[in-house]
């Protein structure tokens, strides 16, 4: 069953990157009907929303998931903020009922934190996700689950459900240049969209001829300014459009790029 709910955000939503992935460290207030967003099924008037701006993915590859949480109850509620990638369950089913875990599992180590969710407020998380190779092609449902306390009683929410299609990733023989990781659709009309390369540590940005207009090495542009140890060997892990630039997933921040000229602006970790 789902529901759709109406809001616009109040305030600006400031980001802040932690070991589990990328959080939002203020809360909004739900305030008039401007944008439509499906909702799970609500729990003691409490509702988990999931959305991505792609619905096409290669094999192996990665993204994130925006999770909103909206307390829509006349009471107080208790959430964990402390790691997406703890506090969420991501599956992905495909119409026979096979179901792959795709949270992306990392190392976490770190206390809970525990806040309080006032009626009307909203929770916004973005949820690292991971495609692995052995996902079998064709169309899935992904959706979301986590719990929220009332009253010291457990309740689990679930979230609506997405539309995703798996497909197979190309590598063109004797290069690795725009091969197929992460590929993200950037304007439908004009069929613009991002790639990342095998070696994960270029992007691409081609237009619906596949024709390369601009490249950026952004781990290397990157290592060349930062004095993060090791920063020279990480790979990319997923890529998604935010403010108009391109924020490739590095590390435990954001290598972000100018997407009309391909130029680094730097790296964001606050």
């Amino acid at each position: 069953m789902k529901t759709t709910a109406f809001y616009r955000v109040k305030s600006g939503l400031l980001l802040a990157v932690l070991a589990g992935g990328i959080q939002a460290t203020s809360f909004a207030q739900a305030n008039g009907p401007t944008e439509a967003v499906e909702w799970g099924k609500s729990a003691q008037g409490v509702q988990l929303s999931i959305a991505m701006t792609n619905s096409v993915f290669m094999t192996p590859s990665s993204t994130m998931v925006t999770a909103a949480t909206t307390n829509s109850s006349a009471n107080e509620i208790r959430i964990d903020i402390s790691f997406p990638t703890v506090i969420f369950d991501l599956l992905l089913t495909n119409n026979a009922g096979k179901i792959y875990h795709v949270t992306t599992p990392l190392n976490i180590r770190g206390p809970r934190r525990i806040v309080t969710l006032k009626p009307g407020e909203r929770r916004v998380d973005f949820i690292p996700t991971t495609f692995p190779a052995n996902i079998e092609l064709g169309d899935y449902t992904l959706t979301a689950t986590r719990s929220f306390t009332f009253k010291d009683e457990t309740f689990r929410l679930f979230s609506n459900g997405l539309r995703v299609q798996m497909v197979k990733a190309e590598s063109p023989a004797g290069t690795n240049e725009g091969a197929g990781l992460f590929k993200m659709v950037i304007n439908e009309d004009s069929g613009l969209y991002a790639v990342v390369n095998m070696n994960r540590d270029t992007v691409f940005l081609k237009d619906k001829s596949d024709q390369v207009i601009w490249s950026t090495n952004i781990i290397k542009g990157l290592a060349s300014t930062l004095t993060i140890p090791g920063f020279a060997q990480e790979k990319i892990r997923g890529m998604k459009v935010y403010e108009g630039d391109l924020w490739v997933g590095i590390r435990r921040g954001f290598g972000v790029i100018d997407i009309r000229t391909g130029k680094s602006k730097g790296f964001n970790s606050n």
